[in-house]
């Protein structure tokens, strides 16, 4: 790519992040603490105390008390803000923007570890933060569930970029157990990890294993207290609380007569997941009038297609096959879930969960596809992500 190129690839990051800044106003202006259950659990535990003080959305009823059911990570992060400003003041969509900011500068260190080519860095971050659901999880960042989606997507990269740097494994398992305490799931990303601690190139057996075990401790650590966090609440050290929320509609009825868990609920995620594309919903019988979009989402080849690039990645075999098997266990679990993500806008926000891992993929395919074709479909994403997030919204206001 020619230098004046480069430049106008990084002014268009630029202009971009502008554009993300000014679609934050209303929800940074709208935010309450009080609308996030991180903020309540973290001035719970200030309090010394496990549960909240009454039922807000989300929040599980057991045995008489209030509990926020995801895990505690978020909460935990939030702690110095809440000391500080209280929970009327603790701004969670700002949390989330500063959270994103961070994940700018870990993604583009790890790219240039990655080796990518310059020219390529600012397009993969614009495809990475403005062409996915990223977006939309920093505009509806007030919820419990996109905090979460943007605490373990900044802690898998920063588990990237210390797997792909110096391979320290005590900071890679800290890194992963973060995610984990966020988003569970991210804990079966862990063979792509460990294939990246025994590739290790340069370094003796030894060394590796010593880097193994490190990783194996952090993980072992933090899993074991989000273990004690389920016991002291639940009685029961694998119980997360999610059979104790106050479903309401189509949600109660599926669980009522399926449960969390189903092979019945494969056929609808998936087709939200690969094949559903953008929809926009109308209303009115006379006078058809922009309602908003589908709040089931629209799926990862519709809303952001420049990710197929991840099927032509050339890498380490080991590795490539680790990181395609983690990405695969990650997401067949979410494949038999309830919930696919609701409410979501052009995107499916459970695909963050394995998203970190797929750029990394993705950075590595690109230069198998042509530039055109590659650039296109990230401008592409990102234009209809605009359209989801900004200009739909205003037609339904108006």
């Amino acid at each position: 790519m020619k230098p004046s190129q480069n430049v106008l690839a990084w002014a268009a990051l630029a202009l971009l992040a502008l554009l993300v800044m000014a679609s934050l106003i209303g929800p940074i202006r709208n935010a309450k603490g009080e609308d996030n259950l991180y903020v309540h659990q973290a001035a719970a535990f200030l309090k010394g105390r496990l549960d909240i003080p009454r039922h807000y959305h989300d929040a599980a009823v057991f045995e008489g008390r209030y509990y926020v059911p995801f895990p505690p990570a978020p909460a935990v992060l939030m702690l110095p803000l809440v000391a500080t400003l209280g929970v009327h003041r603790t701004n969670p969509v700002l949390v989330g923007l500063a959270i994103g900011v961070f994940s700018g500068w870990l993604l583009w260190r790890l790219l240039r570890r990655l080796g990518v080519e310059q020219g390529a860095i600012p397009w993969l971050l614009i495809g990475y933060f403005f062409g996915t659901v990223y977006w939309s999880c920093l505009t509806m960042g007030a919820g419990v569930w996109f905090t979460a989606h943007l605490v373990s997507t900044a802690a898998l990269l920063g588990a990237i970029d210390e797997a792909l740097g110096r391979k320290r494994g005590l900071l890679m398992g800290l890194y992963l157990g973060v995610s984990f305490l966020s988003r569970q799931l991210t804990a079966l990303l862990a063979p792509f990890f460990v294939a990246l601690l025994l590739e290790g190139e340069g370094a003796s057996w030894q060394a590796r294993l010593r880097r193994l075990a490190g990783f194996a401790a952090s993980c072992a650590v933090l899993g074991g207290a989000y273990l004690a966090f389920n016991w002291a609440r639940f009685g029961n050290p694998f119980d997360s609380g999610y059979k104790y929320l106050l479903l309401g509609g189509h949600l109660l009825e599926r669980f009522i007569q399926f449960g969390l868990f189903h092979p019945r609920y494969v056929l609808f995620n998936a087709f939200y997941l690969f094949v559903q594309g953008f929809h926009v919903i109308f209303e009115g019988s006379r006078v058809l009038t922009i309602q908003g979009m589908d709040p089931w989402g629209t799926s990862l080849i519709a809303a952001s297609p420049f990710l197929l690039a991840s099927f032509v990645a050339r890498w380490k075999r080991p590795l490539l096959w680790a990181a395609w098997a983690s990405i695969l266990l990650c997401m067949v679990p979410q494949l038999f879930y309830y919930n696919n993500g609701w409410w979501q806008i052009n995107g499916q926000r459970f695909a963050m969960d394995f998203l970190p891992l797929l750029i990394v993929l993705t950075a590595l395919g690109v230069p198998r596809v042509q530039g055109a074709v590659w650039k296109g479909a990230i401008a592409y994403a990102v234009a209809l992500n605009a359209l989801a997030l900004v200009i739909v919204p205003w037609l339904a206001a108006g």
